[in-house]
């Protein structure tokens, strides 16, 4: 993401251990795996930062949240790929008769 963007990545989560990831209610979590990362590039929307990470094949996880403002990538060992974003505290999946209402293909 870094050579691809030209600018800084900032890792906000990386690891987390299984006694965190229980304490936060998750039953699956890529984090406590260590293959997943939660982002921000500096100088750059999120929306532009999602459409970079779909450029890197390695990345089957990928999920925008807009309150928030970063990114989550991870590489699940899934065939195809998984996209969504997190808007107002709800996940949604990004399909492509969706993905103009919260990504701009100019």
């Amino acid at each position: 993401m870094r050579t691809k963007s030209g600018n800084r990545v900032n890792i906000l989560k990386g690891y987390i251990c299984p006694e965190a990831k229980e304490a936060l209610g998750h039953r699956k979590s890529y984090h406590s795996q260590g293959i997943a990362a939660d982002v921000t590039i500096d100088n750059m929307e999120v929306a532009k930062a999602f459409k970079i990470a779909e450029e890197i094949p390695e990345f089957k996880g990928i999920g925008i949240n807009f309150t928030e403002k970063f990114l989550h990538v991870d590489t699940r060992k899934d065939a195809t790929r998984t996209c969504w974003v997190v808007e107002f505290g709800k996940r949604v999946e990004l399909t492509d008769e969706n993905r103009a209402k919260y990504l701009s293909d100019t």
